[in-house]
């Protein structure tokens, strides 16, 4: 797997974990400063859980999981620690670190060592201390987190999109507000808070064709190729004022 490729499945495996917590569709929720101290801390849990699936890596004893036969654990921040439990000294831990807000994530490895940890709290899990952050070995700093669309939209845009109280409201003002730019399947089901966002999607279609917006799915690909307009990978929609379509009638 070249190295390029690599960097882009971590971070997917990552933003995945991230979005099923925050769990969009049902808690109409979009940024991880929405949810509780537990419940970021689950994002932990989850990044693990992800990782070893999505590499088909096997459940250990002690550790998260192993590597190539080398038990490994898998410790998730957002902050800029990590909380590192006993049974992880003088084994290898894969650090992870994530910036919503910056659309950025990095990875790196450390063999843990008793010396490398500050005082354990009450759960006897230790953050690493100032000087062991430096002996972390980088394998991506500053690789790219797909970026979290609800959440990089400008304050007052978002706000007009999600203030409408039915979900077919918000789908409407999310096409009629953002246009010609591709909308993920998850920030549409977010703002329609249903898992399913399609049929939403297509009754805003119809109704926005009064304003002379059309909206099109990736299953449209063929008449946007047509009309001179970029396609969309699968899971996306996006919209346009007729006017600002090339080649349409």
């Amino acid at each position: 797997m070249s190295a390029p490729h690599r960097t882009e499945r971590y971070g997917l495996v990552i933003r995945k974990a991230i979005d099923a917590v925050l769990n969009g569709s049902v808690t109409g929720r979009f940024s991880i400063h929405q949810l509780v101290k537990t419940e970021k801390t689950y994002i932990g849990t989850a990044v693990e859980r992800f990782f070893v699936e999505e590499y088909r890596l096997p459940d250990t004893e002690f550790l998260d999981t192993a590597i190539k036969g080398i038990p490994v654990d898998i410790k998730f921040t957002i902050g800029n620690n990590w909380m590192i439990p006993p049974e992880a000294i003088d084994h290898i831990c894969v650090l992870i670190q994530a910036n919503d807000d910056e659309s950025t994530y990095s990875l790196g490895l450390l063999r843990i060592r008793d010396t490398l940890l500050c005082k354990g709290n009450r759960d006897t899990k230790c953050s690493l201390r100032a000087a062991a952050k430096r002996q972390i070995t980088w394998c991506i700093s500053d690789g790219a987190l797909p970026p979290n669309f609800l959440l990089h939209l400008d304050d007052e845009r978002r706000s007009a999109i999600l203030t409408p109280k039915t979900g077919q409201k918000r789908v409407r003002e999310l096409f009629r507000s953002v246009r010609g730019v591709p909308i993920p399947r998850l920030a549409l089901a977010t703002v329609a808070s249903q898992f399913d966002p399609r049929a939403r999607a297509r009754d805003a279609g119809k109704a926005l064709a009064s304003e002379k917006i059309r909206v099109f799915s990736y299953r449209k690909n063929k008449e946007l190729a047509r009309l001179g307009l970029p396609e969309l990978p699968r899971g996306y929609w996006i919209a346009y004022r007729e006017d600002e379509m090339v080649g349409s009638d």
